[in-house]
């Protein structure tokens, strides 16, 4: 494989960052973030409540529309 193509070490050290530093930073940054989301037990239940009313207002629509 003699016309093999080398990358260039520019190329690589991209490659090295964007599979290394790169993701640890996202993680990192979105482990904070969601530490510092301001959520409780009675907004979680809250939460929960809206999305089966959703669920059912869907499934009373879909049972309408046969």
């Amino acid at each position: 494989i003699s016309e093999a193509t080398v990358q260039p070490d520019s190329a690589l050290l991209a490659i090295r960052i964007f599979i290394g530093p790169v993701p640890m930073v996202l993680l990192a940054l979105s482990i904070l973030l969601a530490r510092f989301y301001p959520i409780t037990r009675q907004m979680h239940e809250a939460m929960l409540l809206q999305l089966a009313e959703r669920q059912r207002a869907t499934d009373q629509a879909s049972a309408d529309d046969f």
